[in-house]
């Protein structure tokens, strides 16, 4: 549920990072979505529903994580989510599209182009300075 801070609820938060503008956004890992906390104690759903998967843009929020987990923010303000359960790693872009960066399903595979990645449940994000 969305709404101010004091009633607002969350099913087990897990990434938490600080955008630009000193709003809190949260990995709402059982709730299957990215929620951001304004300074001013708002909380509102950046991306996501129900459990699945769907990149995508547009304002009917449709896009699909499954179990986020941890998130950062690159040099540009884009979210960075580690999709658990889809074994992908997503991107939220400041515009708010919706995208699949790195991996296909699940399994163990390097050394190959980032969307061919097979990743086992990603549990963290981070970029480091050179934006990767």
């Amino acid at each position: 549920m969305d709404g101010s801070a004091s009633f607002a609820r969350f099913s087990s938060p897990c990434g938490v990072c600080v955008d630009g503008e000193g709003s809190i956004i949260v990995s709402d890992t059982y709730n299957h979505k990215i929620r951001k906390i304004s300074t001013g104690g708002i909380v509102s759903t950046i991306a996501g529903t129900t459990a699945g998967w769907q990149d995508g843009s547009g304002s009917d929020n449709l896009f699909k994580f499954d179990c986020p987990a941890g998130i950062c923010l690159d040099h540009e303000g884009n979210i960075i989510v580690a999709d658990n359960y889809n074994h992908k790693i997503r991107m939220i872009s400041r515009s708010g599209v919706v995208s699949t960066i790195a991996g296909t399903t699940a399994g163990y595979c390097d050394g190959i182009v980032m969307k061919d990645i097979k990743f086992n449940a990603p549990w963290g994000a981070c970029i480091d300075d050179d934006g990767n």
